[in-house]
């Protein structure tokens, strides 16, 4: 069964590469560049699809946070958190070479195999 991802991502640009990378390393992923719609997707309100994992930049974490408080919404799922352009270009070029060992270790570390 395949993983499903939702990549928070305000870049155009990084977010179809993003899609692009998941995509091609044989994941379902959902690209939103509004925290927003991120938080209603998580709690389920606005997709009926389940994630396995959220990708998102530390600083849109905080605001999902403030988000999900304020309209009471409960994470109940990883959030793999990237620092800055260095860690999502990383993480691209880790998915297009198919070595997600970053990501796998994240879920195993969260209790899920991924």
């Amino acid at each position: 069964m395949k993983r499903n991802i939702l990549v928070v991502e305000q870049d155009p640009v990084l977010g179809g590469m993003f899609r692009s990378a998941f995509l091609h390393s044989g994941y379902d992923v959902k690209v939103t560049d509004r925290i927003a719609e991120a938080a209603m997707m998580i709690s389920g309100r606005q997709s009926s699809r389940a994630f396995d994992l959220v990708i998102m930049d530390m600083s849109d974490r905080r605001l999902l946070g403030l988000v999900a408080d304020e309209w009471n919404i409960e994470i109940k799922i990883p959030v793999f958190t990237l620092r800055d352009a260095a860690d999502k270009a990383r993480l691209i070029n880790l998915l297009i070479q198919k070595r997600v060992t970053v990501l796998e270790h994240f879920m195993e570390a969260q209790g899920q195999a991924l």
